[in-house]
């Protein structure tokens, strides 16, 4: 408890496995699905059915006592099979039309097509989503069943702690106690632990229903809302199925919280208490009953805008998410304040109630190089004030901590300073919780941490001089935040930009017991809600990695070649006929881009006039890159059988170059038909094409034909 008591040579506890089995199993996992799509006319719609099924290959050992002193079986294995129907739609609800420069007219332009060019949308769906259980799920269970043979533990504290002897203990691992000192009987424990599954246990799941708004174009900017709820059920928890729940005492002065153990199984010295008192049965220790009867749900609205500025100057891409969830808990979960069996509602641990992201991407020199960064600012996570050590008697040191009122004459002086220190000039994670709860046991997830900002960032070089495009270079930039960090305030004064911010939730550290008021003895933890990098080993370093891919060996030009023109890449000798090889040119030179336009047309928002024009331009492309490879073909099939290979590469490259002609001269159609919103939601490939000076970079869907 002290250094006092290290260099003295008396710990508070001892605590040792005496057994730990070996543990193995397995799990067979299958899922299946049946759905359908409908559309006509601007509106789409898609569902179905999903089935899952698990069940496991190995099962606990049935404990014939614990069924007839709890009525619960060890041997439960939870196997499952379930149903989750899903429907999602999609709706065009405003078709703008677009203006085509150049004829001479508009088409189908409505007064609301002025600012708003392109389709509006609305999507939205409702379904039930499962978890999938983990092969390890059963692991405790098998190991934990309270039989002989099973985990055994041994804890010992106060007088019952032996006093070590590390020199036998470096000498055989027989010397280390396996058994406690002689001692008050409740300081020591040796019953077995106890891990099943309830037999209602099922994995988790939730119905989620979202709705979705896309502005494909306002004032040249694209802006989409989505909006998420989710209602979770079957959340795990634990129910300690050997726990008694009859307080011995309550802590006058802190809100009349309960005891489970006797004032006399606690060490005056340690506070330290025994869980002895608070069990139905003395043969076993906890018996972690598993449910799935707790509830959670979710709220999310997340904002993305792709704003109007001029194309050369690159894309910016804005979010922001709004998230409140909130999820049921037990005490023996975590953070227990009274009853741990009770059930409470509380927000989540884990779910920032903000987050604002920006993204930047821009292309030099025709594509050839191109720059990328990302930025992300996000609010604290919720964390609980929490006591250092089991004082309720429930054998799980999760308390939740009492927040004393340090100008009141009742609180120990050395824990009034200490609280009056954090409430006035303690990080502002401590300041705002602990003075709004003055007098009250602290709830749950009531702290929120400090916001948080993460950077990253990448520049890529596609075309390095005379390499023969055999070489590329990707640098990668993690976490410039931390970067900045280290340059302005150096290695020794760090402020912790960058990093994940943990605040410390200890507040209070059990010092002893007071017998005769029946009150612990706290002392404050001053760092508490610090989430500085004195408070956590963690670091998220500043990395820069240098990725070089080098093509060697023969050209692949020259192989594919090759291959093409055999009736099949393993047969020499042979010589495919001149569909065939005008097929496989197509099918990994051309880029139908226009086919993942139209794969896209929910996202980019497109009008019906949009999509009946890009139908006709693929077909025209298509027809354009038949005729161009259809004369490579020919040219291919008829080579004797000592052709020059590299002859035949120059004629494949000069034959690519004028097929690239025609698809570089699709710009002006993409600029006509495409609203500036929707050119900005393009994958950057396709948009470089528009947006980039005399860009010459390639890029392929593979989707030819078909």
């Amino acid at each position: 408890a002290s250094i006092g008591d290290v260099a003295a040579n008396t710990p508070s506890s001892f605590s040792r496995t005496l057994n730990a089995p070996d543990r193995s199993g397995g799990e067979w996992i299958g899922a299946t699905a049946l759905g359908g799509n409908y559309s006509h006319s601007g509106f789409s719609m898609t569902g179905g059915l999903r089935v899952d099924a698990n069940a496991f290959t190995a099962a606990p050992q049935y404990n014939a006592d614990l069924d007839s002193q709890f009525g619960v079986r060890t041997d439960h294995e939870p196997n499952s099979i379930d149903v989750s129907p899903r429907f999602g739609f999609n709706w065009n609800y405003l078709q703008g039309g677009f203006n085509r420069p150049g004829t001479g007219n508009s088409i189908n332009v409505s007064p609301l097509a002025i600012a708003f060019r392109g389709a509006q949308s609305i999507r939205g769906g409702i379904g039930k989503f499962r978890g999938v259980p983990q092969p390890t799920l059963l692991a405790d269970a098998i190991s934990s069943t309270g039989l002989p043979g099973g985990v055994q533990q041994l804890l010992c504290i106060g007088s019952a702690t032996p006093t070590p002897d590390w020199s036998a203990y470096s000498v055989s691992e027989s010397n280390i106690p396996s058994t406690c000192a002689n001692g008050i009987p409740a300081f020591s424990d040796t019953a077995r632990a106890v891990t099943l599954f309830d037999k209602r246990y099922a994995p988790p799941e939730s119905w989620r229903g979202t709705l979705g708004w896309t502005m494909a174009e306002f004032l040249g900017s694209y802006v989409s809302v989505d909006g998420t709820y989710s209602y979770n059920l079957n959340q795990p928890g634990l129910v300690d199925l050997n726990f008694a729940g009859t307080p011995r005492f309550t802590i006058s002065n802190e809100g009349g919280r309960p005891v489970y153990a006797a004032a006399a199984s606690i060490v005056p010295s340690t506070g330290s208490v025994s869980a002895v008192d608070a069990r139905r049965s003395a043969s076993y220790g906890r018996i972690a009953n598993r449910v799935a009867d707790l509830r959670g749900d979710a709220k999310q609205i997340a904002v993305t805008a792709i704003p109007n500025i001029p194309f050369p100057a690159g894309m910016i891409f804005l979010g922001y998410t709004f998230i409140d969830s909130r999820t049921q808990a037990r005490g023996f979960d975590g953070a227990s304040g009274s009853d741990p069996r009770n059930v409470e509602w509380a927000p989540g641990s884990f779910s920032p109630r903000h987050q604002f992201t920006a993204q930047y991407a821009r292309a030099f020199f025709g594509g050839s190089f191109g720059i990328t960064s990302s930025l992300k600012t996000t609010s604290g996570f919720a964390f609980t004030p929490l006591v250092a050590g089991d004082i309720n008697g429930d054998g799980l040191s999760n308390d939740r901590a009492f927040v004393f009122n340090p100008a009141s004459s009742a609180t120990d002086a050395s824990v009034a300073a200490g609280l009056k220190t954090l409430m006035q000039s303690g990080p502002s994670a401590a300041r705002d919780c602990l003075n709004s709860q003055i007098g009250t046991i602290a709830a749950r997830n009531s702290c929120v941490g400090p916001w948080y900002a993460t950077m990253n960032a990448a520049m890529s070089f596609n075309s390095i001089p005379k390499s023969n495009n055999r070489a590329h270079v990707l640098i990668n930039l993690a976490n410039v935040t931390g970067a900045f960090d280290e340059l302005l305030h150096g290695t020794n004064g760090l402020h912790g930009w960058g990093q994940l911010p943990l605040p410390d939730p200890l507040l209070l550290q059990v010092r002893g017991f007071d017998p005769t008021s029946q009150r612990f003895i706290y002392q404050v933890n001053p760092r508490f809600g610090s989430s500085g990098l004195a408070t956590t080993t963690r670091r998220s370093p500043f990395r820069i990695t240098l990725d070089v891919q080098l093509d060697l060996g023969r050209s692949s030009a020259e192989q594919q070649v090759e291959q093409n023109i055999r009736l099949r890449p393993s047969m020499l000798g042979t010589r495919a006929p001149v569909d065939s090889i005008r097929l496989r040119y197509m099918r990994n030179n051309y880029s139908d881009f226009y086919g993942f336009l139209l794969r896209s047309a929910d996202s980019l928002a497109l009008s019906r006039d949009q999509t009946d024009h890009i139908r006709v331009e693929q077909a025209k492309m298509r027809a354009i890159g038949d005729s161009v490879y259809n004369v490579l073909a020919k040219y291919l099939a008829a080579l004797p059988d000592n052709f020059d290979v590299k002859d035949a590469v120059k004629h494949v490259n000069d034959t690519n170059d004028e097929m690239w002609k025609f698809i570089y001269a699709e710009k002006a159609f993409l600029v006509e038909t495409l609203t500036p919103g929707q050119i900005r939601r393009l994958p950057s490939p396709i948009q470089n094409l528009i947006t980039v000076p005399d860009f010459k970079g390639r890029f392929f869907f593979g989707n030819f034909p078909g």
